[in-house]
C-alpha cells in the first residue's frame, strides 16, 4: 500500500506536468476545455510547481520504501511520458505506441519492489495487457470526440484511414485485450474468483463503449464492422 501510495502521488505529478505542456492544446479541444489550467482556474506556475514537488516526492517515497530500481523505473515511466510521448504527439501518428510503453511500465514499479524479476512470466503477462488496453481506449477517446485532435494541432491516429478502417482496427486491439484477459489465471494473475470477475467486466465495459461510438456514428455504424 506504501508503494501504490508513492506510485499515485509520482503519477499524478506526472499527469499535471502534462497538463502544463498541453496548457494550449488542452484549451482547443471539447474534452479538455474545462481543465483548471485552460479554464483559469490555475496558473500555470502554480500548476507547474506542484507538479515538480509531486514527482520529486513520489521519486524519493519509492526509493526510501521500494528502492532505487523501483524509483528508477517510476523515473523512466515520467521521462518517457513527459519527455518522448507529449512532444511527439504533435509529429506523429504513432505517438500512442509510446504512450502504450508508459502504461505497461507501472506494474513493474510495484512488482520489482516486491522482489520479482523482470522475467517473470506474470509480469509480463501484465505488461502485455496494458499496452494492448492504452490503444483502443486512446482511440475511443479520439472518436467520442470527433475533430478535437485536429482542432489542437495534433496528428489523430487514425489520419487517412476510412471509418470501416478504423472499425476493424479498434476491434483488433479489442480483440486482443480481451484474449490477454481471459488467459490471465494460466498466468498466475486473478485465480481469484472475484477478481477475475471484475476484469473481465471491464473488458466488457470497454466492448460496450466501443459499440455506442460506433452507435453515434449514425445507422451504419455497426455496419462497419460486417463489412
Amino acid at each position: 500500500l506504501v508503494v501504490a501510495m508513492w506510485t499515485f502521488i509520482l503519477a499524478g505529478g506526472a499527469l499535471a506536468l502534462n497538463q502544463v505542456q498541453e496548457r494550449r492544446i488542452d484549451s482547443r479541444m471539447q474534452r479538455t476545455q474545462s481543465r483548471p489550467l485552460p479554464s483559469g482556474l490555475l496558473h500555470s506556475s502554480s500548476a507547474l510547481v506542484v507538479s515538480v514537488v509531486l514527482v520529486l516526492a513520489g521519486l524519493a517515497g519509492l526509493a526510501l520504501t521500494a528502492g532505487m530500481a523501483s524509483a528508477a523505473w517510476g523515473g523512466g515511466a515520467v521521462v518517457l511520458y513527459n519527455g518522448i510521448y507529449t512532444p511527439i504527439k504533435k509529429r506523429t501518428a504513432f505517438a500512442g505506441l509510446a504512450g502504450a510503453l508508459v502504461g505497461a511500465l507501472i506494474p513493474v514499479v510495484g512488482y520489482t519492489s516486491g522482489g520479482g524479476a523482470l522475467t517473470d512470466r506474470e509480469l509480463i503477462a501484465l505488461m502485455v495487457f496494458l499496452a494492448l488496453w492504452q490503444i483502443p481506449h486512446v482511440w475511443l477517446l479520439l472518436l467520442s470526440g470527433p475533430g478535437d485532435y485536429e482542432r489542437a494541432g495534433l496528428v489523430p491516429p487514425m489520419r487517412g484511414l476510412g471509418a470501416r478502417q478504423v472499425a476493424r482496427i479498434i476491434a483488433v486491439w479489442l480483440v486482443a485485450v480481451a484474449g490477454v484477459a481471459v488467459v490471465f489465471p494460466a498466468y498466475g494473475l486473478l485465480r481469484h474468483p472475484a477478481l477475475y470477475a471484475v476484469c473481465l467486466c471491464a473488458g466488457a465495459w470497454m466492448v460496450l463503449g466501443y459499440v455506442r461510438v460506433l452507435k453515434s456514428h449514425g445507422p451504419g455504424g455497426l455496419g462497419m464492422l460486417r463489412a
